[in-house]
């Protein structure tokens, strides 16, 4: 069920949110000497779409973000915290943690959980599957 909502928190909410997001990409942009121009050449983009983005004046889809992440050589990684609390929220339990890590040690896999990976690292991850067996997934970041 969700609780009656403040509507003044939630647009602060939403607005440090594209502030914070925006800002570090603009940073990453400058340390890295890209402009928005050459970004928008390289996403095949007008460079309005991407000032758009950046000034916060457009809505920035989960998908632009991780096409300018991507373009960036970085990968976004998103955590959720509860609000009243400001824990980090984990789907997986502490014994599915260890089982992994486990797993991973028997196949001489390096396997990290919560931490980010370089952007051009390699990730594998393994997944249990209903039967109970192990599914390997090799993803590149």
């Amino acid at each position: 069920m969700i609780a009656n909502i403040d509507h003044d928190e939630m647009e602060y909410s939403r607005w440090d949110l594209i502030e914070n997001i925006t800002e570090d990409l603009l940073v990453l942009m400058e340390e890295q000497g890209v402009t928005k121009t050459e970004l928008a050449e390289a996403l095949l983009t007008g460079k309005s779409n991407i000032t758009q983005a950046l000034n916060g004046s457009r809505n920035m889809t989960l998908k632009t973000l991780s096409d300018i992440c991507f373009a960036l050589g970085v990968r976004p990684n998103i955590d959720l915290y509860n609000k009243q609390t400001s824990e980090k929220i984990s789907f997986l339990t502490d014994e599915t943690k260890d089982i992994l890590k486990v797993k991973a040690a028997n196949q001489d896999v390096k396997i990290t959980i919560g931490q980010p990976q370089p952007a051009t690292s390699a990730t594998i991850i393994v997944i249990p599957s209903s039967s109970g067996n192990f599914q390997n997934s090799i993803g590149f970041h």
